[in-house]
């Protein structure tokens, strides 16, 4: 099986570099995973794939030996599991509780170019303007959110709150992260954007009474 580009080298965060390296990887993952819904595998050639991401052939190579070895690591990245997830959350070196950890993976965005979040906007708008994307791309926002409540057990034990707030909690900051991007122009700088989902996030928070 075709592995994830491991986030973390003996223990510590990836330097500039390399997560440069991963987004790009991940770019070409999810163009990829929308293209084969939409399209279907044996209709999708590398050359569709580079041009939805925005990057060469080559580069879409250098990330994968063969077609074969992205045709499976688009399918292992359709389902976001828990330990990606773990291991993203890990990579934060965050402190606290559920709260905590997604302000931290909201502000990670500045880290982002605006070529990126170019990208990114375009995939949600191919996703959210096909029919026969729709169900896949809900059905991806439901486990991702899913497998974010199971990877935040242990924070939110720690601070007393119950799975079923957690579980409220990682849907409400998935529809919150759609709702921003939806906001988000061509001109959008990722503070900008990472400033505005934090500021949701707060929002949210600020109503939640009594959970932390």
């Amino acid at each position: 099986m075709a592995r994830r580009d491991s986030v973390k080298v003996s223990g510590k965060p990836l330097p500039l570099q390399a997560r440069k390296r991963q987004r790009t990887r991940d770019s070409i993952l999810s163009a990829a995973w929308l293209l084969f819904t939409r399209d279907g595998v044996s209709d999708t050639s590398i050359r569709n794939i580079a041009e939805l991401a925005e990057v060469s052939e080559m580069t879409v190579y250098n990330h994968f030996n063969s077609r074969g070895e992205l045709i499976e690591a688009a399918v292992a990245m359709s389902q976001p599991d828990v330990a990606t997830t773990v291991e993203a959350i890990e990579e934060l070196h965050a402190d606290g509780g559920p709260f905590e950890i997604l302000e931290q993976m909201a502000d990670r965005i500045r880290g982002a170019t605006s070529a990126e979040l170019k990208v990114r906007r375009k995939y949600r708008e191919l996703a959210r303007s096909e029919p026969e994307l729709m169900a896949a791309y809900l059905t991806r926002r439901e486990h991702a959110a899913d497998a974010l409540t199971e990877a935040l057990l242990p924070r939110a034990a720690g601070v007393g709150m119950t799975e079923q707030d957690l579980r409220l909690l990682c849907v409400a900051f998935s529809a919150l992260s759609e709702t921003v991007a939806a906001t988000q122009t061509a001109d959008t700088t990722p503070g900008d954007w990472a400033d505005d989902l934090v500021h949701a996030l707060n929002l949210l928070r600020a109503g939640w009474g009594g959970a932390r």
